[in-house]
């Protein structure tokens, strides 16, 4: 495993080597604590497993049912993290209508959500929700990310239940609770650009400099790195060698000890 400190500057501060001192007691002690940083989990690859075939295989039915042209191979693959609003408009430009968008995304989640009931608590990776759980206990802030709908998410995770499993409290925006999701609705543009993750970061009401990004896919690490963020990237969607960017690569999330995200932070 290798484990190496991103050297990208940040947009709000300048580079340096060694940590800044303080003559503040409380401020020191607090960087020896768990509130020092904050985390933002994708939902997609290190909360579940890998779902990528099941969402294609749903946009291929969906093209073969409304007689559309079916999605390439490529196109699949490389805007895997685009906004499904710009997927079906821009990408495989089926239609403009923003009513038909919608049918077409309730059908596509329809077909989703009946492939998930196949086998849904084989798609949990139980390793990520006993660490977000541990975080949680050590008052650790984190965000889950998604770039689908917040509908759309959150009957993701009722069907494989992991609701229950995360910190059993209900996913509902409105309800002020330590669970925040960010989802489609919340930025214009999804990953690689890095709009979401700077929501993220004023959700955790941190800086940039004091996030870790726990992700799967390149066009997170992508982003992350954008805005000198740390990052965690579980191996899996892709080979451990393409993922040698990031600050620490993992198989899963059992193999981060405190001391592991505490390391990542030792310039801040």
């Amino acid at each position: 495993m290798k484990f190496s400190l991103s050297e990208s500057e940040s947009y709000y501060s300048l580079p340096h080597s060694s940590p800044s001192p303080t003559a503040n007691p409380l401020e020191r002690w607090k960087r020896l604590g768990t509130s020092w940083f904050g985390v933002v989990c994708e939902i997609e690859g290190v909360l579940t497993k890998d779902l990528h075939e099941l969402h294609m295989s749903a946009w291929r039915q969906v093209a073969v049912e409304e007689n559309l042209a079916q999605p390439t191979e490529y196109d699949m693959k490389r805007f895997v993290n685009v906004k499904t609003e710009q997927l079906v408009s821009q990408i495989f430009r089926w239609t403009n209508d923003k009513d038909e968008i919608r049918r077409l995304l309730l059908r596509k989640q329809q077909l989703l959500l009946t492939s998930l009931q196949r086998e849904p608590r084989t798609l949990i990776r139980r390793e990520t929700t006993s660490f977000l759980s541990h975080l949680s206990t050590m008052d650790i802030p984190f965000v889950l990310l998604s770039q689908e709908r917040l509908t759309d998410v959150q009957q993701m995770l009722a069907y494989i239940s992991l609701e229950k499993d995360i910190l059993e409290v209900p996913l509902d925006k409105n309800i002020n609770t330590s669970l925040n999701i960010i989802t489609a609705e919340d930025f214009c543009y999804g990953l690689p650009d890095s709009e979401c993750l700077i929501r993220a970061s004023d959700l955790l009401e941190r800086p940039f400099e004091r996030v870790a990004v726990i992700a799967s896919s390149l066009h997170a690490l992508e982003a992350a790195q954008e805005l000198n963020m740390r990052t965690v990237m579980v191996a899996g969607r892709h080979r451990v060698w393409e993922l040698k960017g990031a600050d620490l690569v993992v198989h899963g999330l059992d193999e981060i000890s405190f001391q592991n995200m505490k390391n990542m932070f030792h310039d801040v």
